[in-house]
């Protein structure tokens, strides 16, 4: 999925295409800055400018660790000088450790103590941050390195607290001397009471034991306000400064924009709790309620919106999502189209490339209704995979992104992609109980269940035994995710047993699903897994009951279009188990065309991808003729 390479790395270090970008901690209060965080990126010759999430990975997975600790030691205690000049003589810059350093603690404590001494500085100039995500072998291995560089004085600091499964051991386990709120928490302070009694009990434990607490992503002053009056000291965030080169770094950061202005502050914040309650009530898979309706009233929420300000932004996107969800559930190819486009722009203004690459993931995932429409799809798919390599994302946006590329992918029948893409996603984010990894997990095992029923047919030597066991695999972790649609793990399980000739115990999956959810995706699952234990069972008349019910929660879906055809093969051939005949060919037939047309459709995407890409090599090409056509009048001149 990533577009560079182990060698394109080496050349990186030898041609010095890394660099810092600096953001600073700062002191609500008073705007001191006591600690600049260093970020690396890279310059890269031909793909632009990319942030760490796209490449520090592979920099491990290639041995190169010591050359981005060494170059970052390196660059950051140089520019400690500038900084000093900039914020004051306490200032100390943070950098981030990776994994494998904290492996080996003599070398990493060495490293450290010898660029300390190269550049003449005490280790209250440094900061390491730790992220959270370490396991419990990675906290045991990284423990004495972590001591050790206590020891030379340099501090330690947990990052992205609240991400992990390990917060509370690691707090207690290891002595940090500071942590870092996630940016997640911050968003959602001011619209969930939960979130904010979180950030409350963490700062409580924090003034007990002596820990400092910064608190990432802060974007808003409403933020600072919330989070001053709950006793929080420092923040680090685009409201206080954006990631930059020395140079571009603000003497006083975002000072001009802590000013309490009290008018009517507290109404504001009130109306857009309650605004954000009321969007997370609109469920758009909602099956019992007509889609027209749901759209109705998430935009008339946008409306609502819009009038509270720039302060609600991030209630419009939330909006946004669930109106292009909506639209795609009931079949509205246009709304899609106009709700995706515009979630993506007013997401890309507020630099939130999360929402932004979600919102063109769906769009690429609907196929529609007009020529041009195969185009909108390539488009949007590219930009959205382009966003989520070279753009930073929350965790659980991710997930979200990761979901809608690999739909994208499936409905383009590009199954073995998508199921590429999924399987990677729910590697990294299984143990996040978040919707993204749900829904992630959800779409992985109904696709592997899919290729052991022959539905999906992927060319690969993987035996059947360990296909079965990947699917269960991916099941267990959706029973662990509570975000998961009620019945969608055991309507699958339930479909494995079939498989495996297990009659008895599909039926006994079955009884303990819900039928009562109001959720689409739950009600085709189970109605689906019904239909075929009703076959399995040889009850001819349940069988055509359960299909007749599927196709009739199935008319008109956009999105879902793979389990409308498998439908109706289904019930074409419950209508002959029933003695329908003739009705039951006629079915079967017609499933087989709609196939024929769905395929037809993706044959005329791929020619117009073709297209687009060679127009695109004509244009370049005439781009370069002109230049050198320009470039030869002036040398004649």
């Amino acid at each position: 999925m990533n577009s560079v390479s182990p060698k394109q790395l080496a050349r990186a270090f030898e041609q010095r295409e890394f660099a810092f970008a600096y953001q600073p901690v700062v002191e609500f209060t008073t705007g001191r800055v006591p600690t600049v965080e260093a970020l690396v990126r890279w310059n890269h010759p031909s793909l632009g400018h990319l942030l760490p999430n796209s490449f520090l990975s592979l920099v491990h997975d290639a041995g190169l660790s010591n050359a981005l600790t060494e170059f970052s030691l390196t660059e950051g205690l140089q520019a400690l000088p500038s900084l000093r000049a900039l914020y004051g003589p306490d200032v100390a810059i943070s950098l981030n450790l990776s994994r494998p350093q904290l492996h080996d603690p003599e070398h990493a404590v060495s490293m450290v103590q010898n660029h300390l001494d190269l550049f003449s500085e005490s280790g209250a100039s440094l900061r390491v941050e730790v992220v959270e995500d370490l396991t419990a072998e990675d906290l045991a291995r990284s423990a004495d390195a972590l001591t050790g560089l206590r020891h030379v004085g340099v501090k330690i600091v947990l990052d992205d607290f609240g991400t992990g499964a390990s917060s509370l051991s690691m707090l207690t386990d290891v002595g940090y001397d500071a942590l870092k709120i996630d940016r997640s928490f911050t968003r959602r302070m001011l619209t969930s009471k939960a979130t904010q009694s979180v950030i409350e009990s963490v700062l409580a434990f924090a003034r007990s034991t002596g820990t400092e607490v910064v608190v990432e992503g802060v974007e808003t002053a409403e933020q600072v306000h919330a989070l001053v009056d709950m006793g929080c000291l420092f923040g680090q965030g685009y409201l206080l400064s954006r990631p930059a080169s020395i140079e571009a770094l603000p003497a006083k950061p975002g000072l001009s924009r802590l000013t309490r202005s009290p008018s009517e502050l507290p109404t504001s914040l009130q109306a857009i709790d309650e605004l954000a309650d009321a969007v997370a009530m609109v469920n758009p898979r909602n099956a019992d309620v007509p889609t027209v309706r749901l759209i109705a009233e998430l935009e008339l929420l946008d409306e609502q919106a819009v009038a509270l300000g720039d302060s609600a932004a991030h209630v419009r996107l939330e909006v946004g999502r669930r109106l292009v969800l909506a639209s795609i559930y009931g079949g509205h190819a246009e709304l899609v189209t106009k709700w995706a486009l515009h979630m993506s722009r007013l997401a890309e203004q507020a630099e939130q490339w999360g929402p932004s690459a979600e919102a063109l993931a769906m769009l690429a995932s609907c196929p529609g209704d007009s020529s041009h429409y195969a185009g909108v799809r390539i488009e949007s798919l590219t930009r959205a995979m382009q966003l989520r390599i070279s753009k930073p994302m929350r965790a659980d946006q991710i997930s979200r992104v990761d979901n809608g590329i690999g739909a994208a992918f499936a409905n383009l029948g590009l199954f073995s992609h998508a199921m590429r893409w999924w399987s990677d996603s729910v590697a990294r984010h299984r143990t996040r109980p978040d919707e993204g990894t749900a829904m992630t997990c959800l779409n992985l095992a109904d696709a592997q269940m899919q290729r052991l029923e022959g539905d999906m047919w992927i060319a690969d030597d993987v035996p059947h035994e360990a296909r079965v066991a990947k699917t269960y695999s991916t099941l267990a972790a959706l029973d662990e995710n509570p975000h998961a649609p009620k019945g969608g793990a055991g309507s699958i399980r339930c479909r494995l047993e079939l498989s495996r000739g297990n009659i008895a115990g599909a039926s006994e999956i079955l009884r303990n699903c819900d039928d009562n959810s109001t959720d689409i995706l739950s009600k085709i699952l189970v109605l689906r897994a019904r239909a075929m234990l009703a076959q399995a069972k040889g009850e001819p008349d349940e069988f055509l009951l359960q299909t007749t019910s599927l196709l009739n929660v199935l008319d008109g879906n956009l999105l879902l279009q793979h389990f409308d055809l498998t439908a109706r093969r289904l019930h074409g051939a419950a209508l002959i188990a029933c003695g329908h005949t003739d009705e039951g060919v006629a079915a079967l037939k017609d499933s087989f065309q709609r196939q024929a047309a769905n395929d037809a459709s993706k044959l005329d995407l791929l020619f117009e991808w073709i297209r687009l890409h060679i127009d695109l090599e004509a244009r370049f090409g005439e781009a370069l003729e002109l230049g050198s056509t320009a470039q030869g009048a002036l040398t004649e001149d």
